[in-house]
C-alpha cells in the first residue's frame, strides 16, 4: 500500500515546506527503502529521527530527496509535495522493499564540488567548519568569482540571511540553483534590530554581526543608523571576542580579534559596530 503524507517535507526556504515529523519520517523511511532497492546509497536519508536540520541544505535527508530526484527531474528542488510525482515515484522505487526497512546503509562519498560544512550532532551550527573555506565550497549557488566581495555573501550563507539582493539571484537561470544569500553588507545592516557602536568592555561576551568602515561610512538620524554604500565596508560574524569573516584578498574565511578587524583597511580610520541577529537567522551557533 502506498504510503501518503499531510504536507510537505524539504526544503522550507522558498518552499513552504512544513515537515511534521510524521511526515519527515515516512519519506525518510521509503528513502531507505528507495536506496537499498536502487543500490545508490546516495539516496539514503541517514537517521529516521523525523528532523530536517537548519538550515536544509544541511540536511542530509533533503540531500537524499535531491539525489533521488536526479533520477528523473532535471532541477531537483529537494522537496516532497502529498499527491505529487515525488512521492509517487518514491513509492514505486520503495515497493518492493520490506515496510520497516530504515537501517542506515553507510552513505558513499558524493562526487562533485565540495558542499558547505554541516552543523554538528548536536544541531549548532559550528563557525571554525567554515575556516579556511573558499566561497567555491560555501555557494550552493555556484557565486564565487574572485573578483567579487564576498563578506556579506559569506555572512548570508553561515546564517541563513536573505535581506535584499542574493546570490541566487544573481547565477544564471540556466544552472541549478542552491540556498540564496545576502550579497551586500547595507542590506544586512539595515536588518539587524539593534545597532551600536562597539565597545569592547560591554559587548565583548555577545554574538551578533561585525561591522567596519570609516567612521563617517555610519550615518545616524534620529535613532536610526545606517552605513554608506561605500567601497570600504566589511562585515564578519562576532562571538564571544572573536570575528569569522571571508577575506577576499585570501579567498576564505578567517578570524580576527576586534583590535586586528579594526584595521582591515590600512591607511584610514575605522569604526567597529555591533549588530543584533536580523529575525530569521542562525542564532544557535558556536566556535
Amino acid at each position: 500500500m502506498a504510503e501518503s503524507i499531510s504536507a510537505s517535507v524539504g526544503r522550507k526556504k522558498g518552499h513552504n515546506a512544513t515537515n511534521h515529523k510524521a511526515d519527515v519520517k515516512t519519506v525518510q523511511r521509503l528513502l531507505a527503502a528507495a536506496a537499498k532497492n536502487l543500490g545508490n546509497n546516495d539516496c539514503h536519508p541517514g537517521d529516521d529521527d523525523g528532523l530536517i536540520a537548519t538550515p536544509p541544505r544541511f540536511s542530509e535527508t533533503v540531500a537524499a530527496i535531491n539525489a533521488f530526484q536526479k533520477r528523473f527531474m532535471r532541477n531537483p528542488d529537494g522537496q516532497v509535495d502529498p499527491g505529487k510525482n515525488t512521492l509517487k515515484k518514491l513509492n514505486e522505487a520503495a515497493g518492493s522493499a520490506p515496510a520497516g526497512a530504515v537501517a542506515a546503509a553507510p552513505k558513499a562519498p558524493v562526487a562533485g564540488p565540495k558542499k558547505a560544512p554541516a552543523p554538528s550532532a548536536l544541531g549548532k551550527l559550528s563557525l571554525n567548519s567554515f575556516l579556511g573555506k573558499s566561497m567555491a565550497e560555501i555557494c550552493p549557488s555556484g557565486y564565487a568569482d574572485t573578483s567579487n566581495n564576498h563578506c556579506a555573501h559569506f555572512v548570508g550563507h553561515a546564517l541563513d540571511i536573505t535581506a535584499g539582493l542574493t546570490c541566487h539571484g544573481m547565477t544564471s537561470g540556466k544552472k541549478r540553483k542552491g540556498e540564496a544569500a545576502s550579497l551586500r553588507v547595507q542590506e544586512i545592516f539595515a536588518v539587524c534590530p539593534s545597532l551600536a557602536e562597539y565597545d569592547n568592555k560591554t559587548m565583548a561576551g555577545k554574538r551578533g554581526l561585525m561591522f567596519v568602515s570609516a567612521p563617517s561610512s555610519f550615518v545616524t538620524t534620529g535613532t536610526k543608523t545606517t552605513i554608506r554604500n561605500v567601497p570600504k565596508k566589511h562585515i564578519g560574524i562576532f562571538l564571544n571576542g572573536t570575528i569569522w569573516h571571508y577575506s577576499n584578498s585570501r579567498n576564505k574565511v578567517v578570524t580576527q580579534t576586534p583590535a586586528q578587524f579594526i584595521k582591515h583597511y590600512s591607511g584610514q580610520t575605522n569604526a567597529l559596530w555591533f549588530g543584533t541577529l536580523p529575525p530569521g537567522a542562525i542564532s544557535n551557533f558556536s566556535a
